[in-house]
């Protein structure tokens, strides 16, 4: 399959998940607690979330080159600007929409081998990230120290992309990129349906 013929395949199966994706509804509010032990433990509460840092960190070393290190810039810049914009109290429509369709897309481009160009692939994560991060602001614990907390979920969730690109360094190629693309989108298939 040609470069040309996987961006096509991607694009045409991203854009109904984009018009059809129904909220994950996996980001409750958490209670009381520290800022930065809560923004550290949150990423790791929501299955939607673990598995697309995951993916997004195998996505990263499947691709490799300028494209991943501009998806590590982006991520958590993405992150920050999502819960910066709950902050000075600007909604973002479809939050969990696009946490699900972060993991949709992830898991597609793993499945067909999608090696974008560095732009397309830093603003895809940072987009996606924008949703995450505005879902983490959410679920902030009353009183505790925004910056901590912000600080907590940021290297959390590059933490867990970080595990996802050691596990594609290891997978057999291309292969167990694929397998690992197929069980990203069956979570999220899962999710979408729960």
């Amino acid at each position: 399959m040609t470069t040309k013929t996987r961006a096509t395949a991607f694009a045409s199966a991203l854009v109904p998940m984009l018009l059809f994706a129904l909220p994950a509804a996996a980001h409750p509010g958490h209670g009381e607690g520290s800022g930065l032990a809560a923004g550290l433990l949150h990423p790791l509460t929501g299955l939607d979330h673990v598995a697309a840092m995951l993916a997004i960190g195998l996505w990263a070393a499947m691709i490799g080159g300028r494209a991943a290190l501009a998806m590590g810039i982006t991520l958590p810049l993405g992150l920050i600007a999502g819960a910066s914009l709950l902050a000075v109290g600007i909604g973002l429509p479809f939050v969990e929409s696009g946490i699900l369709l972060s993991l949709l897309a992830a898991g597609l481009a793993l499945s067909l081998a999608f090696r974008p160009s560095a732009i397309f692939a830093a603003v895809l994560v940072g987009g996606f990230a924008l949703f995450h991060g505005y879902a983490h602001a959410l679920g902030a614990p009353v009183g505790a120290s925004w910056l901590a907390y912000i600080a907590g979920f940021v290297a959390s969730s590059v933490g867990l992309c970080a595990v996802g690109a050691v596990l594609g360094r290891l997978l057999v190629r291309p292969i167990g990129f694929r397998l690992a693309g197929a069980a990203t989108l069956s979570v999220g298939l899962v999710l979408a349906l729960v």
